[in-house]
């Protein structure tokens, strides 16, 4: 498990899911920012946009407009649910605390 350095409150997904940039997300317990390297931050950004070009060039003929859009957004959700993991784990370096 991994939590705060300043308050020790455990790092949620919905902490997560709320900030606006995922290398820095703001502690639910107190206003420590959790920050983690906005390098790999965007070498996953870049991976999750080739990802969505493929997968819209593979299905193009295959699904409406609003089935593209609703798997777009899934496949984000998706990410967000692997970014966190990966935090939480520590395979993406941050300054949150493992118990």
């Amino acid at each position: 498990m991994a939590s705060c350095t300043n308050c020790g409150t455990e790092f949620s997904f919905m902490a997560a899911l709320k900030s606006f940039t995922p290398w820095s997300i703001k502690c639910s317990g107190c206003n420590e920012r959790i920050r983690s390297s906005i390098l790999t931050f965007f070498i996953a950004f870049i991976l999750f946009i080739a990802f969505i070009f493929l997968f819209v060039y593979l299905t193009n003929s295959e699904l409406s407009r609003n089935q593209t859009y609703l798997s777009i957004l899934v496949i984000g959700f998706l990410m967000e649910i692997l970014w966190f993991l990966l935090l939480k784990t520590g395979v993406i370096k941050s300054n949150l605390v493992r118990k």
